[in-house]
């Protein structure tokens, strides 16, 4: 037992794909992904013989001014008397002078009472919405707020096309599609893009013929021209909504309702257990990881039933003390100017 660096796919990916409500997120395509993109990433497993009993990926994220800190989204996957041991591991082996700390999310608090942490904003959304696949259709349907049921039921009358495209069968057409799409959505929301290249790159390095995690494209098209657009990852037992992009112009069609019903449906005749929404608003208000920003897209998300599902605190494991202290006050500088 202990923990030590891990190459192994399938070894990795049958530890982390095994966890119930899979994140894609640790899987070992999205290190290999987050590496093509440019940044560091590491996975640190414990062994139990020959099988993996805990995982954390981390992927190192520059702040500037020579700092840096290590990120593990939806993770790490360890039992609670693991987190000790697995960050004298990380102050050995990974973390350089200009490391200042460890973000993880997911963890409970009672795991990290020995720890100098701060508790913190996460990075991925705190809260989720899941839909159970194992359910019928139509119990799934009658789960649904009426006016989203009516929704779909319109969508469905207006000649649309919903065009699914995995993620190695991908062209040029359907990313110019996707990034218009985003494009519009960007404007009209105030939502911040990742470049045109990142998408690309998703759709390439995730879009390989992959075993455990598999990459699509929904495109919905009203004759030749797209309507709405939205990225996934089925990964384990969960089917995720990634991205999402709609055009400004036949918004009466209700394209959003029609792609996220034909995702479902898709999801669960490919023998997924959860249909994840990908992120929404607490319903506390004043919920620490309650957005303005989310407030509309929450609400769409929450027509179409299912259960809110909470990852438990983001973390953040002070490897610096001195560092982070200087680091929140250039944060703290730059609010007020």
């Amino acid at each position: 037992m202990g923990f030590s660096f891990v190459e192994d796919k399938n070894l990795w990916n049958n530890f982390v794909a095994g966890q119930e409500h899979a994140q894609f997120l640790q899987s070992f395509e999205w290190g290999e992904f987050q590496k093509a993109y440019g940044h560091q990433s590491w996975r640190i497993g414990e062994k139990n013989g020959q099988k993996l009993v805990g995982a954390a990926q981390f992927f190192e994220h520059y702040l500037g001014l020579g700092m840096s800190y290590l990120y593990s989204p939806r993770g790490p996957l360890v039992e609670k008397n693991k987190i000790s041991p697995l960050t004298k591991f990380i102050k050995e082996k990974l973390a350089n002078y200009g490391t200042l700390f460890c973000k993880l999310e997911s963890q409970k608090e009672s795991a990290l009472i020995d720890q100098k942490v701060i508790v913190t904003s996460a990075l991925q959304p705190a809260f989720t919405l899941l839909v159970d696949l194992q359910k019928r259709e139509e119990e799934i349907l009658s789960y649904m707020h009426q006016k989203t049921r009516y929704n779909i039921r319109l969508a469905g009358k207006k000649n649309l096309t919903v065009k699914i495209i995995k993620g190695q069968d991908i062209q040029e057409k359907e990313l110019a599609d996707f990034w218009s799409l985003l494009k519009q959505t960007s404007a009209r929301d105030e939502i911040k893009l990742h470049p045109k290249k990142y998408y690309g790159l998703m759709a390439k390095v995730l879009g390989s013929d992959n075993y455990f995690l598999h990459f699509y494209f929904f495109i919905v098209y009203f004759g030749e021209i797209p309507l709405v657009a939205g990225s996934f990852i089925g990964f384990g037992d969960t089917f995720t909504y990634i991205h999402g992009a709609s055009s400004d112009k036949y918004r009466e069609m209700m394209a959003t309702y029609l792609l996220q019903w034909e995702a479902i449906k898709y999801a669960k005749a490919q023998g997924f257990k959860y249909y994840d929404f990908g992120g929404v608003n607490p319903l506390d208000k004043k919920d620490f990881e309650y957005r303005i920003r989310r407030e509309g897209i929450s609400r769409f998300k929450f027509g179409f039933g299912g259960t809110i599902y909470h990852f438990g605190k983001s973390y953040n494991i002070i490897l610096k003390e001195k560092g982070y202290l200087f680091y929140s006050w250039i944060k703290k500088l730059r609010k007020i100017f």
